[in-house]
C-alpha cells in the first residue's frame, strides 16, 4: 500500500496548536514576494435543471500562493448564500480538543509497537531536530503521530499556511455567511486517530522509511495544485489512491477515508441542487479529482458539469 500524501483537514488543526511554537523559535520563514501571483483552482459549476453549485478541490495547506485566486473564484463565492466545507475547523476548540489526540491516561504507545520502532522513530526524530521528542509523543494516539510525521514534512517545505479552507472559512465568519459542515468532527476523529492500531503502526514505519519520498510528493502536488497543471494533479492523486497489494484492513480503511466520505460529499450536493441552495462547496482534491470521486459519481448521474476557468 502506498504511503498517502494527501492531508487531511484535521491535521491543520494540529498545525494550529504547533504553528506559534514554530514561529518563535524560527522554523517557518515569509514567502518570496508573489504580489503578481494569481491562478485558478480545480473548480467546479455543478448543475442540475433548475440551479447550480460550485465545488472546489483544496489542498488543506500550503503557503501563501493557495489563496492568490484569480477574481472569479472569488465572485463565485461571493454569490454564493451558503459556504460547505468538510469541517470548520475555526469552530473547533483546540485546546479542549487536545485530549482527543491522546491515550487513556496511563497508557504509552510502548505497548503497541515493537522495540525496533521504537527506536527507529527516536532516531528519526532526532534526525529531524524535532521539537517533540519520543517522551513528549509516548502518551499520544499512534494516528497523532503518523499526522505529525506528515506536519514534519510540511514545515521543511514551508508549507504551514492553513490553506484553501482556513481562507474561505475566516471570510464567511467575518461576514456572517452561513456555513455548512459536511462531516462531524467525531467522524473525521475516527478515521485519522481511532481506526486499529495496526494501521498507523503500518503507516508509521511507511512515513520513516518514505520520508523523503512523501515530501517531494507533496511538493510535486502543491506545485501541479498552484500551476493549475490539472492534469497531473489529477494523476498524482489516482497514483495516491491505488490499492495495490493492500490487505483487507487496509483496503476497509481506504474506503472509509475516501469511497465512503466520496459518496456522502456527492449526496450533499445533489441535496444542495434539490433544494435550489446556492452554495460554495470546498472540499479536498482527492474527493473531487480522485478515483472514483465527487466529479465521476456525479458524471455518472449526468448532472451538468463545467470546469471553471
Amino acid at each position: 500500500m502506498k504511503k498517502k500524501i494527501i492531508i487531511p483537514i484535521l491535521l491543520i488543526i494540529l498545525i494550529s496548536v504547533i504553528l506559534f511554537i514554530c514561529y518563535k523559535e524560527g522554523l517557518i520563514f515569509s514567502s518570496k514576494n508573489i504580489d503578481n501571483f494569481k491562478y485558478t483552482p480545480p473548480t467546479y459549476e455543478i448543475c442540475d435543471e433548475n440551479s447550480c453549485i460550485y465545488l472546489l478541490g483544496s489542498i488543506h495547506i500550503g503557503d501563501e500562493k493557495v489563496t492568490k485566486f484569480n477574481n472569479n473564484i472569488l465572485d463565485y463565492y461571493n454569490k454564493s448564500k451558503y459556504l460547505a466545507v468538510e469541517l470548520d475547523i475555526q469552530n473547533i476548540d483546540v485546546t479542549s480538543s487536545i485530549n482527543d489526540y491522546m491515550l487513556d491516561y496511563g497508557d504509552t504507545i510502548d505497548d503497541k509497537i515493537t522495540l525496533e520502532l521504537k527506536e527507529k522513530l527516536i532516531n528519526f526524530l532526532e534526525d529531524k531536530n524535532s521539537m517533540y521528542t519520543y517522551d513528549m509523543l509516548n502518551k499520544f494516539k499512534l494516528g497523532f503521530i503518523n499526522s505529525y510525521i506528515s506536519l514534519l514534512a510540511t514545515m521543511e517545505l514551508n508549507m504551514t499556511e492553513s490553506g484553501v479552507d482556513d481562507y474561505f472559512l475566516t471570510l464567511a465568519h467575518d461576514e456572517n455567511k452561513e456555513i455548512i459542515e459536511l462531516e462531524t468532527y467525531e467522524e473525521q476523529m475516527n478515521i485519522l486517530l481511532n481506526y486499529s492500531d495496526e494501521i498507523y503502526i503500518k503507516q508509521i514505519n511507511d512515513s520513516i522509511d518514505n520520508y523523503d519520498n512523501i515530501k517531494n510528493s507533496l511538493k510535486e502536488l502543491y506545485e501541479s495544485y498552484v500551476n493549475e497543471d490539472y492534469d497531473t494533479l489529477k494523476k498524482l492523486l489516482s497514483e495516491d489512491l491505488s490499492i495495490e497489494n493492500c490487505t483487507e484492513e487496509e483496503l476497509e480503511y481506504t474506503k472509509a477515508m475516501y469511497d465512503d466520505r466520496n459518496i456522502k460529499m456527492s449526496e450533499s450536493v445533489e441535496k444542495f441542487l434539490t433544494e435550489d441552495k446556492e452554495v460554495f462547496m470546498i472540499v479536498g482534491a482527492a474527493h473531487v479529482l480522485g478515483q472514483n470521486g465527487i466529479i465521476d459519481l456525479l458524471q455518472n448521474k449526468n448532472y451538468k458539469i463545467n470546469i471553471v476557468k
